[in-house]
């Protein structure tokens, strides 16, 4: 896999919980360069942009928290940025379908990640750990997540939303 370290880094802050997750989202944008400008004017970030051709874009550091899920609750509470690692889909989020060789871009970096920080043991969709976001829109949460049984699916969409935590 290849992945392009992107300099400078998108904005980041210090990690302030224990890494334990992975958020997936999609851009709702264009290309994969044009959402990190848009992300660079606006101060957001993800960790991680996979392309729809598979290219993989590091926006920020792993051991840094990328501000990619807003006001939401994951696994262990709030202030999920700091908890989880933030990937994100180049897709327009209107229906287009996510491309073979970007969703196995996707399952290969979510592998090398869990070789490395093998305490990440959960992940969820933006649309289900926020009321404010439906990303990533038509996608197969639980189909992609089968691809990573040691990951929990933490507030699976056939359960429902419980915005209670």
């Amino acid at each position: 896999m290849n992945i392009t370290i992107i300099d400078p880094w998108l904005a980041h802050g210090e990690r302030r919980k224990p890494l334990t997750g992975i958020i997936l989202h999609h851009t709702a944008g264009g290309s994969a360069e044009s959402s990190i400008e848009h992300l660079r004017e606006i101060g957001l970030s993800y960790h991680y942009i996979v392309e729809r051709d598979g290219r993989v874009f590091k926006c920020a550091p792993i051991s840094g928290r990328a501000y990619h899920a807003g006001v939401s609750v994951g696994k262990y509470g709030d202030n999920v940025n700091s908890q989880t690692v933030g990937i994100s889909f180049a897709n327009d989020g209107v229906g287009e379908a996510y491309p073979a060789a970007q969703l196995r871009a996707a399952h290969e970096l979510i592998d090398a990640i869990l070789s490395v920080h093998k305490e990440i043991e959960w992940i969820s969709a933006h649309r289900l750990i926020t009321e404010r976001k439906a990303d990533p829109a038509h996608f197969s949460f639980v189909e992609f997540c089968s691809e990573h049984p040691s990951l929990e699916k933490w507030r699976d969409e056939t359960l429902g939303r419980d915005w209670d935590g």
